[in-house]
């Protein structure tokens, strides 16, 4: 997600660039609630369940794995597999270390 507002130092207010149209079921007041969910909601369930969605799971991944690694624990080859049995270890290792986490196997 990208989102862009800026400010000149001669505007009245804050400017943003052409606004997207969200699906009818997403609006809630100005859509910011769709748009920041992810970022304020900093839970495991809503984030399975994205995960879910986005992915085509056919089922919510491992709710205790997920809080886990959200909290910073040492991602480990059970947490992993957990989360999806059939992951090359070593793509998580190369993802993990482009993203600073530690990893444990």
């Amino acid at each position: 997600m990208t989102v862009c507002l800026w400010r000149l130092s001669t505007d009245s207010g804050w400017q943003t660039g052409q606004t997207v149209q969200l699906d009818e079921e997403d609006l809630n007041g100005d859509g910011s609630d769709w748009l920041f969910d992810q970022l304020i909601d900093w839970s495991a369930e809503p984030k399975a369940d994205h995960y879910r969605r986005y992915f085509d799971l056919p089922a919510d991944p491992d709710h205790a794995a997920l809080h886990a690694i959200m909290e910073g624990a040492p991602i480990t080859a059970d947490l992993v597999h957990r989360l999806n049995p059939h992951i090359d270890l070593a793509i998580v290792t190369e993802e993990a270390a482009i993203s600073g986490i530690p990893v444990s196997f």
